[in-house]
């Protein structure tokens, strides 16, 4: 088993570093796979992604001495502050062998500073007095020294307090080093000092843990939220802080409460929202609702969004919302195969859709309040969720779960409620239908969500579950033992992929600097090396040649379709019996779009069918007439992808359901799979879309439908969406199974057209089933 060094020093005395046994006390997984203790204490230093409990300190830290190797700058431009030992990057964790790298190696010349004389020095101001129990640094030096000191005023000598002597690190050497206090250091400033034994001294990432006053001394600009939204802050006519076409005259509030009769003498009302379509386009001021029905199978989700409105427009209301059990309506007896979960809109900015409700937090989804506060225009009202804050005359939005777990045919009921006994009952009827397991080839372009530098032992399970759930069966790179790919296929329903060509290839393909005409010795030796060993390493871990394939290059277009064909023949004379992927888009910019029909037949004409397995062309080429058909030769894999996640921060339907039409896409075509970019692929922080992306210094939107959370991925109603689509194909693939095959096809033609009801389409074939 892994062990992990830590070092235990008692102040200005030195302890002998123990090494701990990872299965003393199995509480959280660091970055690089690590199992061991979580440190002590809230987080002070303010690093980027961490998303659980913090204190706000507004440290700053400065050098006694400017690193040079390299130095601490933003992607190496002059005259910037990189911020680099705070950013929450850190280091890559180490990769099995047999993971090809690609573009993410992008990055590590941007991840350190270092000296390349002499120590590394950095002081930290914590910008008030502090109870420091742990020090974490992330190191790629393989061999350093570490000395921590502290002083409690500036001016004050610097007091030692830990000592990490280089030889300690020779016999075992960790990338992290955790130095642990066994009694609390009181200061303001730390100053860390690191020597290298061979080459730059050199510090990726710093981290303290402890506690402290809870208001901070000074709050960092970028912990100002982008509207704020605290109370006294906020006009009182307006339903979501920070939304603005949810502003309006207190005229029409007066009015509305008004003509709500009796409800309007509650502290709240309860309303119906668009579950699928703009929630915030207008004020939040809904007719009241009685109750909530829902039909639904006896193992699905449905979802419903919902609105709670303070009734008073002088002062702000502090409730609680509560859902209790589901007991069955003929007995009144609980159940547990029918239970709720619900969450609350947080409101977030976007580059293209202003502000608009995004991530829709669970109580566990919840990040630091102080976070909540920064990334959120309502952070202030709903950040400890289910207590909320609702301003005069404001709203929250409520998106109620109702879940089926093998639950028998029949009525249940539950209560959704406030405080103040504003109670809102919710009726499921569940229908004599189970969905089927299904298979389908679904692809996210994406890993999972992330906690730097550690986050809890069930996470991986809950990332896997959670994309799964979607329907997300294509996962980057093979199984590797201890890996997310592993416990994905260990739960099932999981397809690996990754890059069959050497890196240098790669590169060379994706960039139109591969000579198709000019395939050396050196070539095909390098492409046969990188190739075989991949498809022996996929042999030992148990892998046939179904449950893999492989990739040359991403996204071909006319420019280097060429030579995209002549390495797929060179991998198929070398092995004929892996599976080959393409997918091409043929995409020229510009504003022009992709490439005319007759170029994309032109570039895949005479090859495409002879080596393509794997096929997922670009959505907008599967209508071309007669490149169409290439793509409608029966292979191993009929599917495709659109980009799309740029669009998912908008509320309209057509981009809030683009995600659940497309297996009704794919099954209008008689395909068997889908996909789009991306799940998660933020760039820069997932929390701020306007932020630049550190390994290619773009600031474009930002491609997700889920959010990074302290226990797992956060959803969005455009991953709801997924998972309602998902649910979609397994209905359809029941009615076919069943004999219906007719009335399956009867449904698939139907859900033609942007505005098809998809919901009305599921409930017709739940009907149908049902009844059978």
């Amino acid at each position: 088993m892994k062990q992990l060094l830590v070092f235990t020093v008692s102040l200005f005395v030195l302890l002998i570093a123990t090494p701990i046994d990872a299965s003393d006390d199995l509480q959280v997984r660091w970055w690089d796979g690590t199992v061991t203790s979580r440190p002590v204490g809230q987080l002070l230093s303010d690093n980027d992604g961490f998303w659980g409990k913090r204190i706000v300190t507004g440290v700053t830290y400065t050098y006694e001495s400017e690193p040079n190797a390299p130095a601490d700058l933003w992607r190496n431009e002059s005259g910037s502050f990189g911020r680099r030992l705070l950013n929450g990057v850190g280091m890559r964790p180490p990769m099995p062998s047999s993971w090809e790298t690609t573009q993410s190696g992008w990055i590590d010349r941007f991840l350190s500073v270092g000296t390349s004389e002499g120590p590394l020095v950095v002081v930290f101001d914590f910008q008030k007095m502090c109870r420091f129990n742990e020090i974490d640094l992330l190191s790629q030096s393989k061999h350093i020294s570490v000395e921590v000191a502290m002083r409690q005023q500036d001016g004050k000598l610097w007091q030692v307090v830990a000592d990490y002597p280089m030889e300690k690190a020779e016999a075992s050497v960790w990338s992290l080093r955790r130095i642990v206090f066994n009694e609390a250091v009181e200061a303001r400033y730390l100053r860390i000092k690191i020597k290298a034994a061979v080459g730059p001294a050199q510090l990726n990432q710093f981290f303290a843990w402890g506690d402290s006053a809870i208001e901070p001394a000074v709050v960092p600009p970028s912990y100002h939220p982008v509207v704020l939204s605290s109370v006294a802050e906020t006009p009182s006519a307006i339903s979501i802080p920070g939304v603005e076409s949810t502003a309006f005259p207190i005229t029409e509030f007066w009015a509305w409460r008004r003509g709500l009769g009796e409800s309007g003498q509650a502290a709240a009302v309860w309303g119906e929202l668009a579950t699928w379509d703009r929630l915030t386009h207008e004020p939040i001021l809904p007719d009241p609702l009685s109750e909530v029905e829902i039909s639904m199978a006896r193992n699905e989700i449905e979802p419903r969004a919902l609105a709670l409105v303070n009734t008073n427009d002088q002062q702000p209301l502090h409730t609680k919302v509560v859902l209790s059990g589901f007991t069955r309506q003929v007995d009144n007896q609980p159940v547990d195969e029918v239970y709720g979960v619900i969450r609350v809109g947080g409101a977030i900015a976007s580059q293209k859709y202003g502000v608009g409700i995004g991530p829709l937090f669970a109580r566990e989804d919840l990040l630091d309040a102080d976070l909540m506060h920064q990334y959120l225009t309502n952070g202030y009202g709903i950040a400890h969720f289910p207590d909320l804050i609702l301003n005069p005359a404001g709203a929250a939005v409520i998106w109620l779960e109702v879940h089926t777990q093998g639950a028998k045919p029949g009525v249940y009921q539950a209560t959704l409620k406030t405080d103040e006994g504003v109670s809102l009952p919710i009726q499921v009827n569940v229908r004599d239908v189970t969905l089927p397991e299904a298979q389908a080839w679904v692809h996210s372009w994406s890993e999972t969500t992330k906690s730097f530098p550690f986050s809890a032992m069930d996470r991986q399970v809950k990332e896997v579950d959670y994309k799964q759930s979607l329907g997300i069966s294509v996962w980057k790179g093979l199984p590797e033992p201890g890996t997310i790919n592993a416990l994905a296929r260990e739960r099932g329903h999981a397809i690996f992929y990754d890059y069959i060509l050497p890196w240098s290839h790669i590169d060379r393909g994706f960039t139109n600097k591969l000579d198709p005409s000019n395939i050396t010795d050196e070539d095909e030796a390098a492409v046969r090396t990188r190739l075989t060993s991949f498809v022996e390493r996929a042999k030992s871990l148990g892998l046939n040649y179904n449950q893999w394939f492989g990739e040359l290059w991403d996204e071909p277009d006319k420019d280097n379709i060429a030579a995209f064909a002549a390495y797929a023949k060179l991998a198929k004379q070398i092995d004929p019996n892996f599976q080959l992927y393409c997918n091409p888009i043929f995409w020229i910019g510009g504003g022009q779009g992709t490439a005319k029909d007759p170029v994309v037949y032109d570039g895949l004409e005479g090859w495409y069918d002879q080596y393509v397995d794997v096929s997922a062309p670009s959505l907008l080429l599967i209508d071309y007439p007669k490149s169409g058909k290439l793509f409608d030769i029966d292979l191993s894999v009929n599917a495709f992808y659109q980009v799309a996640s740029q669009h998912a921060k908008s509320e309209r339907a057509k981009n809030v359901l683009f995600y659940r039409r497309l297996p009704w896409i794919a099954m209008r075509r008689g395909w068997d799979g889908w996909g789009f970019y991306s799940y998660s692929r933020p760039r820069g922080s997932a929390w701020i879309d306007d932020d630049r992306d550190l390994a290619t210094n773009s600031n474009a939107a930002d491609y997700q439908i889920v959010y990074p959370g302290p226990a797992g991925p956060i959803p969005t109603r455009a991953s709801e969406a997924a998972r309602e689509g998902w649910e979609d194909y397994r209905l359809v693939q029941y009615l076919q199974k069943m004999g219906s095959g007719s009335e399956a096809t009867r449904l698939i033609e139907a859900s033609k057209g942007r505005n098809v009801d998809l919901t009305d389409l599921y409930q017709q074939g739940l009907m149908i089933i049902d009844h059978d």
